[in-house]
């Protein structure tokens, strides 16, 4: 009742939670990214009594539910390029690599300089793509081609981390403090890859 500004209590009310509950409950980063380029109609959003404001709102929730920035900021950056909209001068496009910038700057304050209060920004970045390139479709038009290429590397990434980590397990809590995981990877990984497997020349 809150989000939909009602004041009364009807049957499609409690449906239309009942289905926003249920969809926040299994939201993954690709059906994020798909709701970040489409917003509903002007009849359906006064059906529901919400303005284009609460559509961008639902972005920022949809995106801080899931969680998932990186994968949701690499979809955004793939999939703008395939919308169709219209602009004379690349502004939009311009628009959309400064939103990309920002959210760089972010995740260098929060995983370089150990600002956490900066994640609370980075759902904006989405609402940025949103208010660019949103297109009206109806949930049954959301659908988005998955990029194989991104996904295999961000799997990819996701084992070199957990290798990475399982090597820095092994250190004391003395070294820990004095080299974290991007350090250790720079200085020591390749170190430890000619000791695993040398550069053996046979005579």
């Amino acid at each position: 009742m809150l989000s939909t500004r009602s004041k009364t209590l009807t049957l499609q009310l409690i449906q239309d939670s009942l289905a926003k509950a249920k969809k926040e409950g299994r939201l993954s980063s690709h059906a994020v990214v798909e709701g970040v380029f489409a917003r509903r109609g002007a009849k359906e959003r006064r059906r529901l009594n919400i303005s284009l404001e609460d559509e961008c709102k639902r972005v920022v929730t949809d995106v801080g539910a899931c969680g998932e920035f990186d994968r949701i900021m690499g979809g955004c950056h793939t999939h703008f390029v395939s919308q169709q909209y219209t602009e004379t001068y690349l502004e939009k496009t311009c628009e959309a690599y400064e939103w990309l910038w920002f959210y760089d700057r972010l995740q260098t304050a929060v995983y370089g300089d150990q600002l956490g209060e900066c994640v609370a920004y980075m759902p904006f970045c989405a609402q940025g793509f949103h208010e660019l390139f949103a297109q009206e479709k109806s949930e049954s038009q959301r659908s988005l081609e998955r990029k194989r290429d991104s996904w295999e590397a961000f799997e990819k990434e996701k084992q070199n981390r957990e290798i990475i980590d399982s090597w820095m397990g092994s250190l004391d809590g003395r070294m820990k403090q004095v080299f974290n995981r991007n350090v250790f990877a720079e200085e020591f990984v390749s170190l430890i890859l000619r000791v695993i497997s040398p550069d053996l020349r046979p005579v």
